[in-house]
């Protein structure tokens, strides 16, 4: 188990941060669930019961392959009446580490197109 102050926390003393393994924070859990799980999927399982960071979608989209598809100089695509837009959110696990990041996308011709992304890199964005 690994505990200590988050970044935005380094001088607060009313912040704790905990990593650990499901079986050390809930020793009850039935050994059979986290097995299988193991057994299923070791990394999936690594992820969810184990507190490590998952290490196959690191090369999921391949930065090439995003610049192959990306219209240069363009950011964001303007709102558009009457296009049904889905949002979504990955928010950052807190130890500042990661992003929360979020986007904008609709449906266009069989594609799914991003009109917005963002990122609020926590280790700058809650400093006090």
């Amino acid at each position: 188990m690994k505990c200590g102050a988050s970044s935005k926390s380094k001088n607060s003393p009313d912040v704790l941060v905990v990593n650990a393994a499901t079986r050390t924070m809930n020793p009850t859990i039935d050994e059979k669930v986290i097995n299988a799980a193991y057994e299923d999927d070791p990394i999936v399982a690594a992820a969810e019961y184990g507190a490590e960071f998952r290490r196959d979608v690191e090369v999921f989209l391949p930065f090439d392959a995003l610049e192959g598809v990306r219209m240069a100089g363009r950011f964001e695509m303007p709102y558009q009446p009457g296009k049904k837009c889905l949002g979504f959110l990955d928010a950052a696990g807190g130890t500042g580490a990661d992003s929360m990041t979020m986007g904008i996308a609709h449906f266009e011709n069989s594609r799914s197109v991003l009109d917005a992304i963002r990122e609020v890199r926590l280790t700058t964005a809650f400093r006090s």
